[in-house]
């Protein structure tokens, strides 16, 4: 996968870049635009949102940055290229840069599997099979051609299933 190469958003930024109105420090921007949770320590960004929950704002000329790693910045300084702005409270729209940590896209991906943020099974969008007809294909007897005509998928997803490519997280409870 190709890395993508992200500058800080305090980087470059000169003079004939900024417009003649006088500039809120984002600092400010980011501060009038949080709601402080004590019980948790989150600080909920209540600017725009994008659709995937992450909030954001807009730095200099129309240029959008996620509040979430500006926040971090600000308290951490630049964030290194490859890296992203990950949450330890799992809140896309907290902006308290003391629940932000930097890591890579395997990391992210790893973190995601540990807290069961996966979506596997029947909550997997790509699901054909239910939970027993899963159990049925991994821990069963029947020949994968025949449980697929039953099932009405292919023969490979039952083989697949079988080695332990999907529905991983099945037991069997005999």
């Amino acid at each position: 996968m190709a890395q993508f190469k992200r500058k800080s958003i305090f980087q470059n930024t000169t003079r004939e870049s900024v417009m003649a109105r006088p500039r809120i420090p984002i600092s400010q921007k980011i501060f009038d635009k949080v709601l402080k949770i004590p019980e948790s320590g989150c600080w909920i960004w209540l600017g725009t949102v994008t659709n995937h929950g992450y909030g954001t704002m807009t730095f200099g000329r129309n240029k959008n940055i996620s509040a979430h790693r500006a926040s971090y910045e600000l308290r951490h300084g630049p964030i290194p290229d490859g890296m992203l702005a990950l949450h330890h409270c799992d809140i896309k729209c907290c902006v308290n840069p003391d629940h932000i940590f930097l890591g890579t896209q395997q990391a992210n991906m790893d973190d995601k599997v540990c807290k069961n943020r996966q979506a596997n099974g029947v909550k997997h969008g790509m699901s054909k099979l239910t939970e027993q007809q899963a159990k049925e294909a991994k821990f069963g007897n029947e020949k994968p051609i025949e449980l697929a005509k039953r099932f009405n998928c292919s023969a490979t997803i039952i083989r697949q299933i079988r080695n332990g490519l999907y529905w991983k997280h099945l037991e069997n409870k005999a």
